[in-house]
């Protein structure tokens, strides 16, 4: 029986104060629990009863162009699809949650919206929220971390590649000033030269994998796997092969993401590592699983971090290895992938000392 509700708009709960659902059964005093939990509510509201048809749809959700029809199915999947599909349970109606959807509602826009299902004493609510300006107002406020973030990044390679250019433009204007310059004098200029240009060139190699544009395809993996081949990589550098490297590993810890560059992650730490322990040491990992995330817990025997190095760690260019022996970009790059994978990464010192690395990471439970 179709009626109309006391604001103009259609739903399908009898007025007689009983409707009668799937399997026979009479629903007393329906409309006095249902209709008015739904039109308390500020947002569009589609009410569902046990077997997902829609009972009813307040007036916030009419205003946006939802109404219920006057013949056909009502189903939550017939009529709102968009937010049957991201449901999550079963039946994904009845599992109180709260997901995002996003909607493209029109040629070169796309609304962002957040869907609460809350239980009702028969049936449920689906309250839509629309995030469409939050989201906006999020990306212009990463845009303009991006944009500081870059102007930091200018003002640190200029000074970096600053220094070894003038030192070459001194050595050049010794090797003018002197005129039929000894071999010995020119062999160590041109030395002193080679070796600040291959100081620039590690820059800007370093640079490039920070602002790369990776065009592999993301998929879901072992992380371990990834692990595995940065140890077996790290094991061939001259420091790295004689540090004692040992995992302890959990098969089910899947993640989602670009396997080669959370590789490059672990081959980033598991070097510096060995570098701080001058390749005499050992290194051991532990892979966690937790209900929604993968830890990697990396600790190695060597001296730990300085108190306040801890705070800069992940800083462009900063480093604590003589000059010229490190770019200072290796963590600052792995810290950009572990954010561009949703995950954290921190540095903190062991009580019984050695520096230890904790990433985590978003478990990835779906189908492999």
């Amino acid at each position: 029986m179709l009626a109309k509700n006391e604001k103009g708009g259609s739903d399908v709960l009898a007025t007689a104060g009983q409707v009668e659902l799937t399997g026979g059964a009479l629903v007393p005093n329906l409309r006095e629990t249902l209709v008015p939990f739904a039109d308390s509510v500020p947002w569009p509201a589609i009410v569902v009863d046990d077997s997902g048809i829609v009972l009813y749809v307040n007036e916030a959700m009419r205003l946006t162009g939802c109404d219920l029809p006057g013949k056909g199915p009502r189903s939550l999947a017939k009529l709102f699809p968009d937010y049957f599909s991201v449901l999550k349970g079963n039946p994904g109606w009845l599992t109180q949650q709260e997901v995002v959807v996003t909607r493209n509602v029109a040629p070169g826009f796309k609304l962002h919206e957040r869907v609460w299902v809350r239980r009702l004493p028969k049936g449920s609510c689906l309250i839509i929220v629309d995030e469409t300006r939050l989201n906006h107002l999020e990306s212009a406020h990463a845009q303009t971390a991006r944009l500081a973030s870059l102007g930091f990044m200018l003002a640190s390679v200029s000074h970096e590649i600053s220094n070894p250019l003038s030192a070459v433009y001194s050595i050049l204007q010794v090797l003018q000033s002197k005129k039929g310059a000894s071999t010995e004098t020119l062999e160590k200029g041109l030395r002193n030269i080679a070796s600040s240009v291959r100081r620039i060139l590690a820059i800007t190699r370093k640079l490039n994998v920070f602002a790369r544009a990776s065009s592999e395809v993301a998929n879901a993996f072992a992380i371990d796997a990834a692990i595995d081949e940065a140890a077996a990589i790290v094991g061939y550098d001259s420091l790295g092969e004689t540090v004692e490297l040992s995992h302890e590993a959990n098969a089910d810890a899947w993640v989602y993401g670009h396997v080669d560059q959370l590789q490059q992650v672990f081959y980033n730490i598991f070097l510096n590592a060995a570098q701080a322990m001058h390749g005499t040491g050992s290194i051991s990992v532990k892979t966690i699983l937790g209900a929604t995330m993968v830890d990697i817990l990396i600790r190695d025997s060597g001296p730990g971090l300085a108190h306040d190095s801890l705070a800069k760690v992940f800083e462009p260019f900063f480093t604590t290895k003589p000059s010229g022996e490190g770019t200072g970009l290796g963590l600052a790059i792995s810290h950009e992938i572990i954010h561009e994978h949703d995950g954290t990464i921190r540095a903190e010192n062991h009580p019984d000392g050695g520096a230890v690395f904790i990433v985590s990471l978003p478990r990835y439970a779906g189908p492999r």
